[in-house]
């Protein structure tokens, strides 16, 4: 899925090479929102690059995903990267 797709562009492309290179995801419930957050330490997304509108079929299926689930992405790009997730948490029924 989406997050299987985040880890394996950030072992890709995150790091120079493969020592100290460090991946965190973090899912949080902020009230009515779900929160999930993705991050490396590595070299930094381009801040040249736009990563809604860029070839990679693997960031426009993320964006689609989102999108789908009326969720927003935001891309952080201190001290390496972090994508954070935000969207509506579902509503169980008993």
């Amino acid at each position: 899925t989406s997050n299987n797709m985040f880890q394996i562009s950030k072992q890709k492309y995150a790091f120079e090479t493969e020592d100290n290179g460090k991946i965190s995801i973090q899912l949080k419930n902020e009230g009515v929102f779900v929160q999930l957050s993705i991050k490396d330490n590595g070299k930094g997304f381009p801040k040249d690059i736009d990563f809604r509108d860029t070839a990679s079929l693997g960031m426009q299926l993320v964006v689609s995903l989102v999108d789908q689930i009326d969720g927003e992405v935001i891309l952080n790009t201190d001290n390496g990267s972090e994508y954070k997730i935000t969207f509506k948490a579902p509503t169980l029924i008993i």
